[in-house]
Parts: structure tokens; C-alpha cells; sequence
């Protein structure tokens, strides 16, 4: 997790368990009565409400948390920097890669399907013959 200094200073809310109904400006109208809104963006069942000041998403997280928008209770919490998921998530990539290429060092390159040959078009083109503007 984020160390709390820096999420001391978010000022993103994640709203999550949203109703279909509801829209990106059905949140602005909730929120922006506890400060000004830099931008909300809702995805599938959930959204990220950004304020311009932290004491805006604070007031917010405490009045607006489990109440009821549009029939659903929803839950805030302080969205997480991207960055530090960003970091880890690309940390495990790498690891994932070169993991992949100690595999391929010991156990030989993995075996590859023969090519499908003679499927009606394209059958000239394929297979192990040069191609045609090589001679």
C-alpha cells in the first residue's frame, strides 16, 4: 500500500458499487456540493471523483460514504496513487518476462504447431518456399 504520507495528500475519491443509472453528472451534482471537482470519471460500477482541494474529498468521504445514489448504498474510499500500482504491476511484468526466458533457457524453445499448409488460398504463399520476388 501507499505510504501514508502520500496518501495524506489525495484528494480522489473511489466510489465503487454504483447503480447503472447513475451518471457522471449525477456524481458531479452529489459531490460538487463539498468543493469543486476537477474531473469525475465513472466506469462499469464504479467511478474516481477528483476534487481541486483534499478538504472537499474529505467532507465528501464522510457524508456521502454508504449512503444511497440511485437506489445502490455506496462505499468511498481515497482512490491510490497510480503510480505505486503502476510501479509494482511493472515490476511484476519484468519478473514475468525474464521468468519467461529462464524457462525458455532450460527446457529448449517451446514446440511450435506446423505450419497449416494447403488451405485452398493462400496455399502458394506459406510453407517453406521463397518468397515469390527472391530470385
Amino acid at each position: 500500500d501507499p505510504d501514508p504520507e502520500v496518501m495524506a495528500k489525495v484528494k480522489v475519491l473511489f466510489v465503487r458499487n454504483l447503480a447503472n443509472s447513475v451518471t457522471e453528472e449525477i456524481l458531479e451534482k452529489a459531490f460538487g456540493q463539498f468543493g469543486n471537482l476537477e474531473r469525475v470519471k465513472k466506469l462499469k460500477d464504479y467511478a474516481f471523483v477528483h476534487f481541486n482541494d483534499r478538504d472537499g474529498a474529505v467532507k465528501a468521504l464522510t457524508e456521502m460514504n454508504g449512503k444511497e445514489l440511485e437506489g445502490e448504498h455506496i462505499e468511498i474510499v481515497f482512490a491510490k496513487p497510480p503510480d505505486q500500482k503502476r510501479k509494482e504491476r511493472k515490476a511484476q511484468r519484468q519478473a514475468a518476462k525474464t521468468q519467461m526466458y529462464d524457462d525458455y533457457y532450460y527446457y529448449g524453445p517451446p514446440q511450435m504447431p506446423p505450419p497449416a499448409r494447403c488451405r485452398g488460398r493462400g496455399a502458394s504463399r506459406g510453407g517453406y518456399s521463397y518468397p515469390p520476388d527472391y530470385y
